[in-house]
C-alpha cells in the first residue's frame, strides 16, 4: 500500500468495481471506530462480494446501534435469506414491517422466507397482504398461486 496524506491507497485495483470500492472504503476507514452508517456500508459491500457471514456481522452491528433503520433491517433480511438463514431473515423482515407496515415488497420477502421454512399458512397470509397493498405485485401473485396450487 502506498501512503499519501495519511491515507493508504491500494497499489493495484481489484478486478471488480465493487471490490475496488470496498478496498477504497476499507483503506479510508481503517483504524477508525465504525458508526452505524459505516458498518452498514461495509455490510453492503461484503454482501455484494458474496461474503454473507461478514455482511451479516456488520449489518447486525449496525442495526443494534440504530434499530429503527429500515434499510438496515431489510438488507440484513436479504443477506440472511440469500445465505439460507431463513428464520433470521424472517425476524429481520418482521422488524422492518414493524417500522413500515405498508411495504408490499417486505411482506412478499417475509412470505418467501416462511414458504422456505414450510410455514405455508404464514406465507400465504404474507403474499395476500402484499397483494392487498399492491394489487400489481406480480411476484406475490405468482408465489401465492404456486403455494395454493
Amino acid at each position: 500500500m502506498a501512503e499519501q496524506g495519511g491515507i493508504k491507497w491500494p497499489r493495484k485495483r481489484p478486478r471488480s468495481g465493487i471490490g475496488g470500492l470496498e478496498s477504497l472504503y476499507r483503506s479510508v476507514t481503517d483504524g477508525r471506530v465504525l458508526d452505524a452508517k459505516s458498518l452498514y456500508i461495509r455490510g453492503v459491500l461484503a454482501h455484494e462480494n458474496g461474503r454473507f457471514d461478514e455482511a451479516a456481522e456488520y449489518l447486525a452491528k449496525a442495526i443494534c446501534l440504530t434499530p429503527a433503520d429500515l434499510p438496515g433491517q431489510i438488507k440484513f433480511g436479504q443477506v440472511c435469506e440469500q445465505a439460507q438463514w431463513l428464520r433470521q431473515a424472517s425476524f429481520a423482515f418482521l422488524r422492518a414491517l414493524y417500522l413500515q407496515p405498508n411495504d408490499p415488497e417486505t411482506w412478499f420477502r417475509l412470505g418467501r422466507t416462511y414458504a422456505g421454512q414450510n410455514l405455508a399458512g404464514h406465507a400465504e397470509a404474507c403474499f395476500r397482504q402484499a397483494i392487498a397493498l399492491d394489487p400489481a405485485h406480480s411476484n406475490a401473485r405468482t408465489a401465492l398461486a404456486a403455494l395454493v396450487a
